[in-house]
C-alpha cells in the first residue's frame, strides 16, 4: 500500500545542516539516506516466480519517489535548476508536491554528471570541484545583473535544494578587486510568495568563488541580509548563494555594491 507524504514534510527533519559535515561526503551515501527515509519496513516476502502486478506498481512508485526526491534533495544537481522567477514559476509553486512512499527500492546508480549552466563552467575549476566531492555544486548556474555607478542589480530568482546560483555582471564578469578593497553582498529572501517558505526563512550558504575556488562565507536563515567582504589579495572574484533548505527560495533585491574607499 502507497501514501503520499508532503516534500515539505518528508525532509524538514534533515533541514538544519549545521549538524551535517558535508565536506567530503559522497553523493552515494546521501542518496542511499533518502532513500532509507522513504522506504518502511517490508512487511512481507515478494513470491518466487514471475513478479506480481503489485511488485511493479510499487517498483514505479518508488522510481517515482527518487525522482522527486532527487528533484527536492539535488542529489543529482536538481531537476530544475537556477532560474528567474516569472508568472510560470509563481504559479508551479503553488501546487503541493509530494512523494509516494513504498515498499520497494530502487538498485544503486552510477554517478551523474555536474550541471554547470550559464557562464558556471568557465568559472568554477571542476577538477577542484570533483577531487573535493563537494555535492552542493552538483547543480551551478549564473545570475547576471545591471551594473550602475558601482551597484550590480540583480532580478528576481528561484532555485531548488542543492542549488547554487553565481551572480555576475553583465557579460558573466566578476569583480576585480585589489587587496583590502571591501565589496558589500546584500539579498532578502520573498517568503510572502512563496508558499513553501519557511517563516524564519530557509537555509542558506553565501560564499566567494576566487580561481576557480569556492570558500563558503555564512550560513544561516536571515530572511534579510548583508555581507560585507574585504579581499585578501588581488584577483578576480564571484559570489554565489546557495538552496540548504528543503525547499525552493526565492531570492530578491539581491546587489553586489564595489564600495569606494
Amino acid at each position: 500500500m502507497t501514501e503520499k507524504i508532503e516534500l515539505h514534510d518528508l525532509f524538514a527533519q534533515i533541514d538544519d545542516t549545521t549538524q551535517l559535515n558535508t565536506q567530503g561526503i559522497r553523493e552515494e551515501r546521501i542518496k542511499a539516506a533518502v532513500l532509507d527515509k522513504i522506504q518502511p519496513p517490508q512487511t512481507e516476502r515478494i513470491r518466487r516466480g514471475r513478479p506480481s502486478r503489485r511488485w511493479f506498481a510499487a517498483l514505479i512508485a518508488a522510481a517515482c519517489a527518487l525522482v522527486l526526491s532527487m528533484g527536492v534533495c539535488a542529489l543529482t544537481g536538481g531537476l530544475f535548476g537556477v532560474r528567474l522567477l516569472d508568472d510560470s514559476q509563481r504559479q508551479a509553486l503553488q501546487t503541493p508536491r509530494y512523494a509516494v512512499i513504498a515498499g520497494s527500492r530502487l538498485p544503486e546508480t552510477g554517478d551523474d554528471e555536474r550541471l554547470l549552466t550559464g557562464y558556471s563552467a568557465q568559472i568554477l575549476d571542476e577538477e577542484y570541484l570533483a577531487e573535493n566531492e563537494l555535492i552542493f555544486f552538483d547543480s551551478v548556474g549564473t545570475i547576471t545583473g545591471e551594473t550602475e555607478d558601482g551597484q550590480t542589480a540583480f532580478p528576481e530568482f528561484i532555485f531548488e535544494n542543492g542549488d547554487t546560483a553565481i551572480l555576475t555582471q553583465p557579460q558573466g564578469e566578476g569583480w576585480q578587486l585589489q587587496q583590502g578593497d571591501t565589496i558589500t553582498v546584500t539579498f532578502r529572501q520573498n517568503i510572502q510568495d512563496n508558499p513553501n517558505a519557511f517563516p524564519q526563512g530557509n537555509k542558506l550558504s553565501l560564499g566567494v568563488i576566487l580561481d576557480g575556488i569556492p570558500q563558503d562565507l555564512w550560513q544561516g536563515s536571515d530572511t534579510s541580509f548583508t555581507f560585507c567582504y574585504t579581499a585578501p589579495r588581488a584577483g578576480t572574484f564571484y559570489f554565489y548563494l546557495q538552496d540548504l533548505s528543503s525547499e525552493p527560495v526565492i531570492i530578491t533585491d539581491a546587489a553586489v555594491t564595489l564600495e569606494q574607499p
